[in-house]
């Protein structure tokens, strides 16, 4: 899966996407954390990820709930 670092707001620590077109999956970090707080978020967005959370119709609060729950 691709990475990239982008300048993302201070407020988002990242997110994982899918191309509708491809269907390849990347996630995004920010690049203005430190490189642990990018592990973290890493590691956060590859639970989603293998729970199939991109696919989910749940409501966001809970796919994020249960993800942090489980860190």
């Amino acid at each position: 899966m691709r990475t990239y670092l982008y300048d993302l707001p201070c407020k988002c620590r990242g997110f994982i996407l899918r191309d509708p077109y491809t269907d390849e999956e990347a996630i995004v970090l920010n690049a203005r954390l430190t490189n642990e707080a990018n592990l973290e978020t890493y590691a956060h967005e590859i639970y989603h990820q293998v729970h199939g959370d991109l696919d989910s119709d749940e409501d966001i609060n809970i796919i994020e709930y249960r993800a942090h729950c489980s860190e």
